[in-house]
């Protein structure tokens, strides 16, 4: 068995810009996966299924079905049998490992599995920082409210045309843009993720994993010269297991190691607030509508971007006030 460590945290960019246009934040998974498919092991994450409209576990050894993988999910994902087809593949496959990202309840019951199976030491486990999943129903009824159910040629939550700090929400269909922000928005709210989601002890740096990765926010004010108005990428590392991956990937990335105060967030500190009208939000959905929802629950902006406009424009005002002359009189 390998042994924890004491959590190593990186902020990370993938060399490859349209990498980094393409991911979430700065390219880790792509990073991670990349030395598994190279090397003819295999990636098992979660993938929008675009013919039955949910969020899937599922493995693979291809590039191609990698990339469908990448970026965000704001559905709960729908496991059914994907653990039991993990550890028969790992059974018919004895030369072969295999790396698994997921959210961190996922991964600790995955953990659980694979070590009574006494497989754990074949896979190394990579759970993301996670502000929650939003009901799977609730986005069935959603596209089906929209008209949109069974047409989505493509789906994202986070593309980055404005920039990372400002991601644009979207489904395509027949090649034209359908906008899902209030979906979006519901999720950023708090008022349609899980219930559990609220009480999770995954919300901190240490896990049983082998690597968290995330969004690095808050990073302009760690460490200025690295921040990128495309994302980057927080990558915290939890065993020696995990630490002889990072080193692997070190040719396509371009990193610096940070400490655990640095890299701190909302979600590594505690779970989201439940919000106060949650109950009512629901009570809405029922009796009067996604439609009246829409209108009535938006303009949500999420925890790490308000404290990263509040920190900018405070910097901004003191610029300003140390070079005017009112304070040179002082």
């Amino acid at each position: 068995m390998f042994k924890n460590i004491k959590p190593l945290v990186y902020a990370v960019k993938h060399k490859n810009g349209d990498v980094i246009k393409n991911s979430s934040s700065g390219g880790a998974f792509t990073a991670l996966s990349d030395v598994f498919l190279k090397e003819g092991n295999a990636v098992a994450s979660c993938i929008y299924n675009y013919r039955n409209d949910r969020v899937e576990f599922r493995i693979y050894d291809d590039v191609e079905t990698r990339n469908l993988a990448r970026g965000s999910k704001y559905i709960q994902a729908n496991i059914d049998d994907g653990f039991k087809k993990l550890v028969v593949w790992l059974n018919d496959n004895p030369n072969r490992n295999l790396l698994v990202v997921g959210s961190g309840c996922q991964m600790e019951g995955l953990r659980l599995l694979l070590e009574f199976k006494k497989l754990r030491e074949r896979a190394i486990l990579v759970d993301f920082i996670c502000h929650g999943a939003t009901s799977s129903g609730l986005w069935q009824e959603y596209i089906k409210n929209k008209g949109i159910k069974g047409k989505i040629d493509f789906l994202c939550f986070k593309d980055k045309r404005v920039n990372w700090h400002n991601p644009t929400a979207f489904a395509k269909v027949k090649g034209k843009e359908v906008s899902i922000k209030d979906f979006s928005e519901w999720f950023y709210g708090g008022w349609a993720i899980r219930e559990s989601c609220y009480d999770c002890p995954f919300t901190k740096i240490n896990r049983n994993t082998d690597i968290t990765i995330g969004d690095f926010w808050g990073i302009e004010n760690v460490i200025p010269d690295f921040a990128d108005p495309m994302g980057v990428s927080l990558m915290i590392i939890q065993s020696e297991r995990g630490y002889s991956l990072f080193e692997k990937i070190k040719d396509s990335i371009i990193f610096r190691e940070c400490s655990q105060q640095d890299c701190l967030q909302p979600r590594l500190k505690s779970p989201p607030d439940c919000p106060k009208d949650r109950e009512l939000f629901w009570h809405d959905i029922q009796m009067k509508g996604l439609e009246y929802c829409s209108r009535n629950y938006k303009e949500v902006v999420p925890e790490y971007f308000f404290c990263h406009c509040f920190i900018k424009k405070v910097k901004s005002i003191a610029r300003k006030l140390f070079h005017s002359s009112w304070f040179k009189k002082l």
